[in-house]
């Protein structure tokens, strides 16, 4: 996405870009089972006792990232379980993570996959 654009219209593409992308979910997606509530559970529970000694650790759940690639006119996205950020600014995100007008990247995001049987 081109970076000449005024941010105003930067953060409206990303905004437009979100509301699709939540308009495109399967009705699945809105429902988790006993055992992922249960690894969800336990993974935020584990990053709010980091955050008790970082307090300028950001904990996200499957919050839309948008993200810049190179030599591409539209920015890529993915959403996935977990996402932490560090940075001592809030982080300004609400519907998606719009990586460009971010003070600081994810420093990590992580998908959780349950095995069924």
């Amino acid at each position: 996405m081109a970076t000449a654009l005024p941010r105003a219209l930067i953060e409206v593409a990303y905004e437009e870009a979100a509301q699709k992308y939540l308009r495109n979910l399967p009705a699945e997606h809105f429902m988790e089972v006993t055992a992922q509530a249960t690894q969800r559970m336990i993974t935020v529970e584990s990053m709010h006792v980091l955050q008790v000694g970082r307090p300028d650790v950001q904990i996200f759940n499957e919050l839309l990232v948008h993200y810049p690639r190179p030599r591409r006119r539209r920015f890529s996205q993915v959403a996935r379980d977990n996402m932490v950020v560090f940075s001592k600014e809030p982080v300004r995100a609400d519907s998606s993570f719009n990586l460009p007008l971010e003070a600081a990247p994810p420093f990590w995001v992580m998908g959780i996959r349950l095995q069924t049987q």
